[in-house]
């Protein structure tokens, strides 16, 4: 998954995986900077909107939802 080297091959393995990765969002940003073409801007505006409408899960978003529960559990514990 991670030696694939194109934003347009990682952003379409998200989208048919339905999950975005730590690793990948990493590798995304990375080859962001250095890959500006328009079918890599259609690419990660597509991804974008499997985002938004829950069709591609991030990673990063339920580890941050996951800490806020278990400070609200640690609250309520107290």
């Amino acid at each position: 998954m991670v030696g694939i080297l194109t934003i347009h091959a990682l952003v379409q393995q998200a989208i048919e995986s339905g999950y975005l990765t730590l690793a990948v969002e990493a590798q995304l940003r990375r080859l962001s900077q250095h890959q500006r073409s328009r079918e890599n801007i259609y690419a990660l505006m597509k991804l974008q909107r499997g985002v938004m409408e829950g069709e591609v899960k991030q990673e990063s978003h339920q580890s941050r939802y996951q800490q806020v529960a278990n400070v609200g559990q640690d609250a309520e514990s107290a």
